[in-house]
């Protein structure tokens, strides 16, 4: 609708452990960020990021759409990230966006899983979560 998106994302620099884990932007972040903008006339009503790391996308996504969605859940193996990621989230509805949307996503569910590559008993515990939001 024309509303500038401002994402504000904290994520490990200059630091070498961080290029193996979701610390560090990794490419995938920002371009995915860049079509979720292109495509506003999507209407989800849940977004899963598998790997989420700083959760670029899932911010990107709660801004444009916030009218439609119910829930946001984050998933990463690396419990630093999901930690990362919430303190991403919180950053940014209460100091980027302004006080009339964050009055909009409250009734959107943030919520932050842990889920490692390859364990099917945590991927099934993941959909039945998501079925229930």
């Amino acid at each position: 609708d024309g509303k500038a998106i401002k994402v504000s994302v904290k994520a490990a620099d200059n630091n070498p452990g961080a290029l193996q884990s979701g610390h560090y932007l990794w490419p995938a972040a920002p371009a995915l960020a860049e079509h979720l903008i292109s495509s506003p006339h999507l209407h989800p009503e849940l977004i899963v990021e598998l790997g989420a790391g700083c959760a670029l996308p899932t911010l990107t996504a709660l801004q444009i759409y916030s009218k439609s969605l119910q829930a946001l859940i984050v998933t990463d193996h690396d419990p630093g990230c999901l930690q990362k990621a919430t303190e991403n989230y919180e950053l940014n509805t209460k100091t980027i966006m302004n006080d009339d949307f964050v009055d909009q996503i409250q009734l959107v569910h943030f919520l932050q899983e842990p889920l490692a590559w390859g364990d099917r008993d945590a991927v099934q515990a993941l959909i039945l979560k998501v079925q229930s939001t």
